[in-house]
């Protein structure tokens, strides 16, 4: 991408260190955390619709019009999504994990569902739940920054490309087919809190059993994963667990407190 344009006479120069730092004046949302080439990438990808050359001309475009300016952050911020995205971690958080802890903790129990897009992950998890318990016995907090994306997981629509990975029986027992989507049953919905909630800026919440914050951590450099990571560990109660994507990996999970019980899934230890 050409960084080096005229106005003037003068040369301008806006490669992509300056864009993040003019980008973060104008809309507080901070580049630096993540990434260079992936979101370098995404960026290009955006804005290849546009008749725009380089990062300056783009940036001019952001400050002067607020519907791109939402369109360019919704875009940066969506992650979308499938119900029971990655078969084989949900199995072991329905035949092992999730028992678990039914059978250890006698009082309600507590899941966060961090970054959860248009909410697939939620209602995933609260199919499972509807299953192996009664509603009184567990609640669901679903956050995302996005709060598009928010609004669209409250209403639980979604299409059959993203239900692929749910049989025929849970199809009709757990949806409305309304013309060419899908709509969650309320039963399923009742209780799950969407709220929007920064990972960067945000108090994490308290007292989970269980956080699963998938496909999340790949964006972020690495002193920021270890940030968020030390929160969620906070937020987990003993002996709870955080789920994480499948290509993604904690590190020295060890370093943190945390015992790799499945793909995907690890345990904090007692207190």
């Amino acid at each position: 991408m050409n960084n080096s344009y005229y106005t003037g006479g003068v040369v301008l120069v806006l490669d992509y260190s300056f864009f993040k730092k003019k980008f973060l004046e104008l809309t507080g949302f901070d580049l630096n955390c993540y990434k260079d080439q992936q979101m370098e990438r995404r960026i290009h990808q955006f804005i290849s619709r546009l008749n725009v050359k380089d990062y300056y001309g783009y940036y001019k475009i952001l400050e002067s019009d607020d519907q791109e300016r939402a369109r360019f952050l919704n875009y940066l911020t969506i992650n979308t999504t499938s119900f029971f995205r990655d078969t084989a971690v949900y199995k072991n958080l329905k035949t092992k994990i999730i028992p678990e802890i039914l059978f250890r903790k006698k009082n309600k129990i507590k899941f966060w569902s961090a970054g959860c897009s248009i909410g697939a992950e939620p209602y995933s998890l609260s199919i499972i739940l509807s299953e192996l318990t009664v509603p009184g016995r567990y609640f669901i907090i679903a956050t995302d920054i996005d709060a598009q994306v928010l609004e669209k997981a409250e209403k639980g629509i979604y299409f059959s490309n993203q239900l692929e990975n749910i049989d025929s029986q849970n199809l009709r027992k757990c949806f409305i087919k309304e013309g060419d989507h899908y709509k969650i049953r309320e039963h399923l919905k009742n209780n799950i809190k969407f709220k929007k909630h920064d990972l960067l800026k945000d108090p994490y919440e308290k007292d989970c059993d269980l956080i699963m914050c998938r496909n999340v951590f790949i964006y972020f450099k690495q002193n920021i994963q270890e940030k968020i990571l030390a929160g969620f560990i906070d937020s987990l109660n003993p002996l709870g667990y955080l789920v994480i994507g499948c290509s993604e990996n904690v590190g020295n999970h060890r370093k943190f407190g945390l015992k790799r019980m499945e793909v995907a899934i690890y345990q904090k230890g007692e207190a």
